[in-house]
């Protein structure tokens, strides 16, 4: 048995962190957060849109991001082998970017490049949403002892598919001047992602009983707890489309535990040392960098130039696109390197 001494949580509790904090982070403290708003008018509401809220929310959801390279980049052995990840994605979004930005012109939302990236941008972050949800709960019924039978895993995933269509629809409703034939089908397209989507809770709802009836025992609230996080942060930004970046915040500190346990594992496996040290240093060197990638730089470039702060808006929105690519490859948990980084440190 090996069981690596650990500050995130307990060594012997079937936790990323601890029980108690996993579930906060991967949708409890969201949805407790969330409630309230469901009831307000959105005059009531208005004060969620703090430029306060909004430099947590980007520092957050860019520190997310940071992790996200330091997982791909760690070493030569990740390059090597997420070589599309790592090398040609990035490559390419680079050159999209740069052509983008060179063939605008003076109104950007006028430019077909430009706005065929931020639809393509838009369907990518919801299938990176319901991904991520699907994935928390796969680890945690991995963590919980629970198998998830193909009937239920297939039904689960359509439900999550069916989201993935009314985000898409949803997203289509912020573009400013929409093209004629989407103008004239908007109307009916969000009436149909509407009712789909609602149709899902009471299959996601039954699915869980089924899978309570199977295992003899409730579904623990870790398994289904993202899923239902997920339908809070659908209905927030439903009711009120500025609080997007209020998702933004609740994806990323679903996420970040996860980087986080990875980093602590990969240290108390290379080191004698408790791992306390190395993580302030990691959590401070993931908020600086945020910092200066996603706040200074655009507020630098945006004061050089018009042009100039364009092209680092699209190479931002293309850090997302990598990231959705990135989260792919580096999560695939039937990987036995990728559990033993997520699970070393609980008891074998």
């Amino acid at each position: 048995m090996r069981v690596a001494v650990s500050t995130l949580g307990h060594p012997s509790a079937p936790a990323i962190t601890t029980p108690l904090l996993d579930l906060l982070c991967i949708g409890g403290l969201s949805i407790l957060a969330i409630t309230p708003f469901l009831f307000l008018s959105p005059d009531e509401a208005s004060f969620i849109l703090l430029p306060q809220l909004l430099l947590a929310a980007t520092l957050l959801n860019g520190a997310h991001f940071i992790a996200s390279y330091r997982l791909l980049y760690s070493s030569r052995t990740h390059v090597a082998r997420y070589r599309a990840a790592s090398i040609y994605v990035p490559a390419a979004l680079v050159l999209y970017c740069s052509w983008a930005a060179l063939t605008a012109g003076k109104d950007p939302n006028q430019s077909l490049y430009v706005q065929g990236f931020l639809i393509f941008t838009a369907f990518y972050l919801a299938l990176h949403y319901t991904g991520q949800t699907w994935g928390m709960m796969a680890s945690f019924s991995h963590l919980e002892g629970v198998r998830i039978a193909d009937r239920e895993r297939r039904l689960f995933r359509a439900c999550l598919y069916v989201l993935v269509g009314w985000q898409v629809v949803w997203s289509l409703n912020l573009i400013s001047e929409p093209p004629r034939w989407l103008a004239t089908h908007l109307g009916t397209l969000n009436g149909v992602s509407h009712a789909a989507a609602v149709a899902t809770i009471p299959v996601a709802f039954f699915t869980f009983v089924s899978l309570a009836r199977r295992t003899a025992r409730p579904p623990p609230p870790r398994v289904w707890i993202p899923l239902a996080a997920l339908y809070f942060w659908y209905a927030l930004i439903w009711k009120f489309p500025g609080a997007l970046m209020g998702v933004q915040i609740a994806h990323a500190l679903q996420y970040i535990i996860f980087p986080l346990r990875v980093e602590a594992n990969r240290h108390v496996r290379k080191s004698a040392s408790g791992p306390g040290r190395h993580m302030l240093f990691y959590l401070c060197t993931l908020s600086v960098l945020a910092w200066l990638v996603f706040v200074s730089l655009p507020g630098w470039a945006g004061q050089a130039s018009s042009g100039l702060g364009m092209y680092v808006a699209l190479l931002i929105t293309a850090i997302n696109v990598h990231h959705f690519y990135i989260d792919g490859c580096v999560w695939k948990l039937r990987n036995p390197i990728v559990r033993d980084d997520i699970f070393a440190h609980l008891p074998r």
